[in-house]
């Protein structure tokens, strides 16, 4: 399977590394514009990848030239400026516009992944600009905030962070929600007065404090592309809280949010609808006028 990684940027190296152990991908590519730092990266990462048991084949070119990947991860951005994910709506809808019709139209078979924020919106607008099918469009969504939740629960409750259920839904930004009436351990569902705290602000700050000390994030959002991009591969069928289209009703235009979704070969292979209280459901619906807002300037900039 080849997968084609557009924009080598911090997160999109860090990327390019890690899928290297993926075994289901035999070819990775990397795409830019700026081709002396493209080859560079893709020397190194062919002399790591003789350390691992089925080296991939590794390649770089333009977007002119990117043909025929079964994956498209979109990890291009302008540089960030502050820890507003909404700031560079405009500017990085402006760079999409510019690359994902182009790339749907080499590659019309391919799954668009979306890592670039503000990635709820950005992940409806490569739907429209490429005329995809929703499915096959999705977005990095709230994965790395529920890896923040569980680390946190983890680290309170003495459990291993795999045998938690714990989601932050909605947007991967300022309206995001902790989903504390699912959250559960070995199959026991927590009471959300038994969640502390202080496990709720970590889990808010934590990318916050993240950006502000070392001016980005790298290696657990490369973990959650992963997780994504490896259950597209070997048809894994995977559930993760990815940024989907979701239908909020006939006031909400179509845009994405993140929920736990079935994540296999085709994309998102199925929703998955969680039960909310009363006082979630109105954040999942605020979630999804941010996200509306966002998009509604980028569609007033941009057409």
């Amino acid at each position: 399977m080849k997968v084609a990684i557009v924009g080598v940027g911090h997160v999109g190296a860090t990327l390019a590394y890690s899928l290297l152990e993926v075994e289901t991908i035999d070819h990775l590519h990397l795409v830019g514009r700026n081709q002396g730092r493209l080859e560079g990266e893709t020397l190194d990462l062919r002399h790591a990848a003789s350390f691992f048991a089925a080296p991939q084949t590794i390649s770089y070119s333009t977007v002119a030239d990117c043909r025929d990947a079964q994956i498209i991860v979109l990890t291009l951005s302008q540089p960030p400026t502050s820890t507003d994910r909404n700031a560079l709506a405009v500017d990085n809808g402006r760079l999409f516009a510019e690359v994902v019709p182009q790339l749907a139209r080499q590659s019309p078979d391919a799954v668009f992944v979306v890592a670039t924020n503000p990635v709820e919106a950005l992940t409806q607008w490569t739907i429209e600009l490429s005329g995809f099918d929703p499915g096959r469009v999705l977005g990095a969504g709230t994965i790395i905030d529920s890896c923040r939740f569980r680390a946190a629960l983890s680290e309170f409750l003495h459990v291993h962070p795999e045998d938690l259920r714990a989601y932050v839904l909605g947007e991967h930004g300022d309206s995001q929600f902790l989903w504390l009436s699912g959250a559960a351990v070995g199959g026991v569902r927590l009471e959300a007065r038994d969640i502390p705290d202080h496990v709720i602000e970590s889990t808010r700050s934590s990318g916050t404090a993240i950006f502000r000390l070392k001016g980005h994030t790298s290696y657990a959002i490369s973990q959650a592309l992963q997780l994504i991009i490896g259950s597209i591969a070997g048809d894994r069928m995977r559930t993760m809280p990815v940024s989907t289209q979701v239908d909020l009703g006939p006031e909400f235009p179509p845009l994405c949010l993140a929920i736990p979704c079935v994540v296999g070969r085709g994309g998102v292979e199925r929703q998955l609808r969680p039960r909310f209280t009363t006082e979630e459901q109105e954040k999942w619906l605020a979630s999804g006028r941010s996200v509306a807002a966002t998009l509604g300037r980028i569609h007033a900039e941009l057409g």
